[in-house]
């Protein structure tokens, strides 16, 4: 029998890239996705007798924001998987509210990592996000889960979890499509939604905000009616004190409570780096994972119209071939005075991105936003370098620097069981 892997060594096989990048096979996205659900339906039918009902989450932006307000609403055995993750990997599985424990990770980690090497997943690209969903499903079915919200990585229809079947969908949830990831999902928003439309069911409900554009919302109601699946139109209109963004997620999520008739009740919700407003000896610092233009550029609406007279620093990371680059540079823009450019991993030397990930170079990135703009050398430079009040935004992996930053800085700035402090990698 072969010996059981460290909790490390599980955690770095499971984020590792992959042995064969999907951009490097000649094989039809068709044909890898079938590859794909068929690795996640050998872990979910080994993982469960009775088989849990689902909640598949889909969409351009608010994916992460919906699920766990879900999460929150549907009780402490609801399973939830979500990405990316800000400090550590167990922030993506959890079971209520409690991340997956790190020897649970290290055991079906390793089930996962066995059924990869048993399917010969390495054959059609398996990448982590197809290790760590596969470990999800595990562990979700070692806690007996009656309902799982996974939420998608990139798309729908071709994504990682549309596994399910017709009967085990229990609900779709669309949140709001803009152009992302056009290589994969088109060119057009007919197209992503389209694509998106994919984790539709017959016979089943699947809602989306009014506040989508008109032509993904045309897209999704004809694959709707195509697929005989019943399309819920949520009002989002109107306007509130907080962020559009934030109105939208709960308002649909509520909509998804009362169609799965259970209590809209989000008091235990738990989604940090969402306009997340940290007071560091004072100093304000908004936290914000917007990582495309629409959402940099919403991010940045949003800060001035609550804090109007406020004049801002903006603190600016990507990644080096994020898509949506030159959309969020179009977004900071207007603020190049104020602008600090940094790369996003950059502030912790011991703890790199992970293998697949690469940040844009601070000069680069300077370069493209303006003359104006200024460079850091890491988000923790940025921060402690900068005089006022702080906006952060561009990256995830950003967003999650600075918030270690904030939690080192000032201790008292954020919970004693904050993400930032307990579910780090590096932990492990």
């Amino acid at each position: 029998m072969r010996p059981k892997l460290a909790a490390r060594a599980v955690v770095d096989a499971l984020l590792a890239p992959p042995v064969n990048h999907p951009r490097t096979l000649q094989m039809p996205i068709q044909q890898r996705a079938i590859k794909r659900h068929a690795f996640q339906r050998a872990a979910f039918e080994a993982a469960f007798e009775t088989r849990p009902r689902v909640i598949s989450v889909v969409g351009t932006k608010g994916k992460g924001s919906v699920s766990e307000l879900l999460r929150s609403a549907l009780g402490p055995k609801v399973g939830c998987f979500t990405s990316p993750h800000l400090h550590g990997c167990r922030e993506r599985i959890r079971v209520g509210a409690e991340p997956i424990s790190v020897e649970a990770l290290r055991r079906n980690g390793e089930k996962a990592l066995d059924l990869a090497r048993k399917l010969e997943a390495d054959e059609w690209g398996c990448v982590f996000f197809d290790r760590l969903l596969a470990t999800a499903l595990l562990h979700f079915g070692e806690e007996a889960c009656p309902r799982l919200v996974l939420e998608a990585g990139v798309g729908g229809v071709h994504d990682s979890t549309n596994f399910f079947t017709d009967q085990e969908l229990e609900l779709a949830v669309i949140t709001s499509i803009s152009l992302d990831h056009t290589a994969l999902l088109g060119d057009t928003l007919t197209e992503i939604a389209t694509n998106k439309a994919g984790v539709m069911r017959p016979k089943t409900k699947a809602v989306t905000p009014s506040t989508q554009p008109p032509e993904a919302l045309e897209a999704l109601q004809s694959e709707a009616d195509r697929v005989g699946a019943e399309l819920v139109v949520v009002d989002c209109s109107g306007t509130s004190e907080e962020p559009s963004t934030k109105r939208e997620n709960r308002l649909l999520a509520a909509k998804a409570c009362s169609l799965l008739n259970v209590e809209a009740d989000f008091s235990s919700s738990r989604w940090p780096a969402r306009f997340e407003e940290i007071r560091v000896h004072g100093r304000l610092v908004i936290v914000d994972a917007a990582h495309n233009g629409d959402s940099v550029a919403k991010f940045l609406e949003a800060a001035h119209m609550k804090f109007p007279s406020t004049k801002f620093t903006v603190v600016f990371g990507c990644g080096a071939e994020k898509e949506g680059l030159e959309a969020m540079v179009d977004a900071v823009r207007p603020f190049e005075s104020n602008v600090v450019c940094v790369e996003a991993g950059s502030s912790f030397a011991d703890r790199p991105l992970p293998p697949s990930k690469r940040g844009e170079p601070a000069q680069l990135l300077a370069a493209r936003v303006g003359a104006n703009a200024a460079v850091a050398s890491s988000v923790a430079a940025a921060l402690s370098h900068s005089a006022g009040p702080v906006l952060v935004c561009g990256s995830v992996y950003v967003a999650g620097e600075a918030r270690e930053w904030c939690v080192a800085e000032d201790p008292a700035c954020l919970p004693a069981d904050d993400w930032a402090r307990t579910l780090r990698d590096d932990l492990l």
